[in-house]
Protein backbone atom coordinates (compact mmCIF):
# COMPACT_ATOMS: atom_id res chain seq x y z
CA UNK A 1 0.00 0.00 0.00
CA UNK A 2 1.90 3.27 -1.17
CA UNK A 3 0.45 6.57 -1.33
CA UNK A 4 2.02 9.20 -2.53
CA UNK A 5 3.12 12.45 -1.38
CA UNK A 6 5.16 14.86 -3.35
CA UNK A 7 6.25 18.71 -1.59
CA UNK A 8 3.83 22.05 -2.86
CA UNK A 9 5.65 24.35 -4.99
CA UNK A 10 7.47 26.22 -1.68
CA UNK A 11 10.85 26.32 -2.25
CA UNK A 12 12.43 22.96 -1.56
CA UNK A 13 9.24 21.91 -0.54
CA UNK A 14 10.07 23.39 2.92
CA UNK A 15 8.79 26.42 4.82
CA UNK A 16 10.57 28.60 7.95
CA UNK A 17 9.26 28.19 11.18
CA UNK A 18 10.03 30.17 13.28
CA UNK A 19 11.41 29.93 17.24
CA UNK A 20 8.47 30.01 20.05
CA UNK A 21 8.87 30.49 23.94
CA UNK A 22 7.09 28.67 26.51
CA UNK A 23 3.24 29.22 27.02
CA UNK A 24 0.23 27.87 28.42
CA UNK A 25 -2.29 25.79 26.61
CA UNK A 26 -5.00 27.86 27.80
CA UNK A 27 -3.52 30.88 26.56
CA UNK A 28 -3.13 29.62 23.12
CA UNK A 29 -5.44 30.53 20.04
CA UNK A 30 -7.23 33.47 22.36
CA UNK A 31 -7.08 36.15 19.91
CA UNK A 32 -10.62 36.11 18.71
CA UNK A 33 -10.22 38.54 15.40
CA UNK A 34 -8.20 35.61 14.18
CA UNK A 35 -9.34 32.49 15.62
CA UNK A 36 -13.18 33.12 16.74
CA UNK A 37 -13.39 30.21 19.22
CA UNK A 38 -11.13 29.22 21.79
CA UNK A 39 -12.53 25.35 22.30
CA UNK A 40 -12.23 25.01 25.96
CA UNK A 41 -11.72 21.08 25.32
CA UNK A 42 -8.27 21.89 23.05
CA UNK A 43 -6.96 22.63 26.95
CA UNK A 44 -8.05 19.08 27.96
CA UNK A 45 -6.63 16.89 25.53
CA UNK A 46 -3.16 18.47 25.14
CA UNK A 47 -0.49 19.32 27.80
CA UNK A 48 -0.71 21.95 30.05
CA UNK A 49 2.53 23.87 28.26
CA UNK A 50 3.56 24.18 24.86
CA UNK A 51 7.42 24.07 25.37
CA UNK A 52 9.61 26.48 23.29
CA UNK A 53 11.12 25.55 20.11
CA UNK A 54 14.23 26.56 18.10
CA UNK A 55 13.49 27.58 14.68
CA UNK A 56 13.61 25.63 12.36
CA UNK A 57 12.21 23.57 8.95
CA UNK A 58 9.43 21.80 8.07
CA UNK A 59 8.43 19.97 5.15
CA UNK A 60 5.40 20.38 3.68
CA UNK A 61 3.16 17.77 1.17
CA UNK A 62 0.51 18.02 -0.99
CA UNK A 63 -1.49 15.02 -1.21
CA UNK A 64 -2.99 13.57 -4.04
CA UNK A 65 -5.46 11.76 -3.21
CA UNK A 66 -7.30 11.29 0.44
CA UNK A 67 -5.59 9.95 3.30
CA UNK A 68 -6.57 8.98 6.28
CA UNK A 69 -4.38 9.78 9.82
CA UNK A 70 -3.04 6.45 10.01
CA UNK A 71 -2.37 6.36 6.14
CA UNK A 72 -0.72 9.24 6.49
CA UNK A 73 1.27 8.55 9.35
CA UNK A 74 1.88 4.88 8.15
CA UNK A 75 3.46 6.94 4.59
CA UNK A 76 4.97 9.52 6.98
CA UNK A 77 7.12 6.82 9.11
CA UNK A 78 7.54 4.23 6.34
CA UNK A 79 5.92 1.92 8.86
CA UNK A 80 2.89 -0.86 8.22
CA UNK A 81 1.76 0.14 12.04
CA UNK A 82 -2.22 0.83 12.33
CA UNK A 83 -2.66 1.35 16.27
CA UNK A 84 -3.08 4.90 16.21
CA UNK A 85 -1.71 5.25 20.13
CA UNK A 86 1.94 3.63 18.80
CA UNK A 87 1.99 5.71 15.27
CA UNK A 88 0.85 8.94 17.54
CA UNK A 89 4.06 7.61 19.83
CA UNK A 90 6.10 7.05 16.89
CA UNK A 91 5.44 10.77 15.13
CA UNK A 92 6.22 12.72 18.47
CA UNK A 93 9.46 11.04 18.87
CA UNK A 94 10.66 11.31 15.72
CA UNK A 95 9.67 15.19 15.81
CA UNK A 96 7.00 15.26 12.98
CA UNK A 97 5.01 17.74 15.39
CA UNK A 98 4.10 21.42 15.72
CA UNK A 99 3.74 23.19 19.14
CA UNK A 100 0.41 25.11 19.28
CA UNK A 101 2.69 28.23 18.98
CA UNK A 102 4.46 27.16 15.69
CA UNK A 103 0.93 26.69 14.14
CA UNK A 104 -0.72 30.43 15.87
CA UNK A 105 2.81 31.80 13.75
CA UNK A 106 2.19 30.26 10.48
CA UNK A 107 -1.59 31.18 10.44
CA UNK A 108 -0.16 34.77 11.27
CA UNK A 109 2.05 34.49 8.48
CA UNK A 110 -0.17 32.82 6.06
CA UNK A 111 -3.25 35.35 6.62
CA UNK A 112 -1.53 38.41 5.41
CA UNK A 113 -0.43 36.39 2.07
CA UNK A 114 -3.61 34.62 1.06
CA UNK A 115 -6.58 35.97 3.04
CA UNK A 116 -8.39 34.24 6.27
CA UNK A 117 -9.89 30.90 4.19
CA UNK A 118 -6.31 29.90 3.77
CA UNK A 119 -4.65 30.60 7.38
CA UNK A 120 -8.28 28.32 8.44
CA UNK A 121 -7.05 25.90 6.04
CA UNK A 122 -3.30 25.75 6.82
CA UNK A 123 -5.00 25.36 10.83
CA UNK A 124 -6.74 22.59 9.78
CA UNK A 125 -4.66 20.83 8.00
CA UNK A 126 -1.70 21.07 10.86
CA UNK A 127 -4.67 20.01 13.79
CA UNK A 128 -5.33 17.11 11.83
Amino acid sequence: MTKIMTATEITDGQIEIIAVGLKQTKDCFTYKMRYGYHDPNLDLWLPLEQKARASGKATVWQLLEKLTFIEMAQNLLKTSETDIKKLSKLLIEGNHTFTLLEIEALIKRQRGRRGNWYAHQTCQLLLC
